[in-house]
């Protein structure tokens, strides 16, 4: 992804994720120009193995039903509360009450923190 500071735009890699490229025999100039345009995601691009599509995900790839069932496994040791932020590629009203609903049954102390969309060029925003 691109990261802007008050210094410039950076581009910032998965190092773990180019390490394992690397390691295939995979890594190059054309690939890392196919995972910015894919807006860091791999899952599209033929040549990655599956096994590391799996393992490397982008935060809209992610079920967020899994990241609440996390939170529930944190929060019985933990005293007061845990941030938790939902990432919804397009949410709904429907979507988004069954997600808070869900986290409270399981007894987390706040539903979700946050709720972030991807913005035009593909990063969360609140």
């Amino acid at each position: 992804y691109v990261r802007r500071t008050l210094a410039g735009e950076f581009v910032v890699t998965n190092s773990h994720l180019m390490a394992d490229l690397v390691r295939l025999g995979l890594w190059n100039e054309s690939l890392k120009e196919q995972i910015m345009a894919n807006r860091g995601s791999i899952q599209a691009i033929p040549e990655i193995p599956d096994d590391l599509k799996e393992l490397y995900r982008t935060v809209w790839e992610i079920k967020q039903k899994v990241v609440i069932d996390f939170a529930a496994d944190r929060g019985i040791f933990i005293d007061q509360s845990q941030s938790l932020n939902l990432f919804m590629a397009k949410p709904t009203p429907a979507s988004l009450s069954s997600a808070l609903v869900y986290g409270h049954k399981l007894g987390l102390k706040t539903d979700a923190t946050a709720l972030e969309i991807p913005s035009a060029d593909g990063a969360a925003s609140a």
